[in-house]
């Protein structure tokens, strides 16, 4: 397991963003000039390092423009926050994610800690309800699923054998946290990696891999039989899937309440400042949709945003399935919750776009049968 500079870029940005989730608001702040320094330093290693196309550096432009504009845009409407940096930040960590020379291995680090964690606090409390201090428990399986896609593109850009684990731990810890909207975006991502997977291999793997897969499940449900009774029982998430779907109450005020304040062209063309709003002052300034957040601090520019993200979904239509499938599994989790725009894990769906977009293949060509559909 060699540490090269760019896995060590990589692997503190990881770690930061899963240390994000367990500080307070006050603290937080304290990890942004990290994000923006391991941004630049990674930027200037690809680039030292020529690791960087002309294609690449060409759409640079047009991440600064955006940045100015939204700049401007969040000054008129008096909701500036400096967290308009990641515009340009998130480029660069997808870069140093799809150019750089990253290493699988240590990249898994940070989501196996956080699933450590989750372990140790669910047997000692026999909950995950309160694993974050400060924040939502909903938000364990955003944590999961990005860490997740991060390992799969690394894996696949190094021609590696795809890591059902990581999908698997998400599935489960989301479990346990009740979250609906997580259970079914980390069950679709792990059903569908495990299918990738399974693609690749032969008759015989296949049966050690069913073995060592579902084996730690089984030996964990043997010993804490009685911990699994207690939780299917007080299960209500159930109840909750058949009655409401992955969404809420609270989330439906949230948008009536916002969409019902676009009727001005100032908030249409600048977004609605929330701040004085009682709905969302009394769900902490939390829209819990980042397509409103998306609209909040964009204006406008959501648009632009909004054209990249159909391009670069039609694109990976034509020419990545697996990838495609990723993007809209995170885009599908952010409509329930702030889990894009303005936020740490952007680069993640920067890259997934870029992928499809890009002229040039990211991945290796790939021998098997999965080549067509990867």
């Amino acid at each position: 397991m060699r540490l090269n500079g760019h896995t060590f870029f990589l692997l503190i940005y990881l770690l930061g963003a899963l240390l994000y989730y367990f500080l307070g608001d006050g603290v937080r702040a304290m990890l942004f000039p990290v994000f923006l320094g391991v941004s630049v330093v990674s930027f200037r290693s690809l680039y030292v390092n020529r690791l960087i196309t002309r294609s690449d550096l060409r759409v640079i432009p047009l991440f600064l423009i955006l940045t100015v504009i939204t700049f401007f845009l969040q000054i008129l409407n008096d909701n500036l926050t400096p967290f308009v940096l990641y515009i340009c930040s998130s480029y660069c960590i997808a870069l140093l994610l799809i150019r750089g020379k990253i290493n699988s291995a240590p990249i898994k680090f940070p989501l196996y800690l956080f699933a450590v964690i989750c372990a140790v606090v669910f047997l000692s409390r026999g909950t995950i309800y309160n694993v974050f201090p400060a924040m939502s428990v909903n938000y364990v399986s955003v944590v999961f699923i990005m860490n997740t896609v991060v390992i799969y593109i690394v894996e696949k850009k190094n021609n590696e054998k795809v890591s059902v684990l990581p999908a698997l731990l998400g599935f489960l810890f989301s479990l346990i946290g009740y979250g609906r909207a997580g259970i079914a975006v980390t069950g679709v991502l792990f059903v569908w990696l495990l299918w990738v997977a399974w693609r690749e291999l032969s008759r015989n793997w296949k049966t050690a891999y069913i073995i060592f897969l579902f084996s730690p499940l089984f030996l964990f449900l043997l010993f804490n039989i009685e911990i699994f009774d207690k939780y299917l029982e007080s299960a209500t998430f159930l109840e909750r899937f058949k009655e409401r779907g992955i969404d809420s109450p609270s989330r439906d005020i949230l948008k009536r309440e916002y969409l019902a304040h676009l009727n001005s062209w100032n908030n249409i063309l600048l977004g609605y400042n929330y701040h004085d709003n009682y709905w969302f002052q009394s769900f902490g300034m939390n829209p819990h949709n980042s397509y409103i957040r998306l609209h909040h601090y964009f204006g406008i520019g959501s648009l632009f945003i909004l054209f990249a993200m159909l391009k670069g979904i039609y694109k990976l239509m034509l020419k990545n399935l697996s990838m495609l499938v990723c993007l809209l599994l995170i885009l599908a989790r952010a409509w329930t919750d702030t889990v894009i725009f303005l936020l740490m894990y952007d680069f993640v769906v920067v890259a997934l776009l870029y992928i499809g977009i890009s002229s040039k293949d990211i991945f290796p060509k790939k021998r098997s049968s999965l080549s067509s559909l990867e």
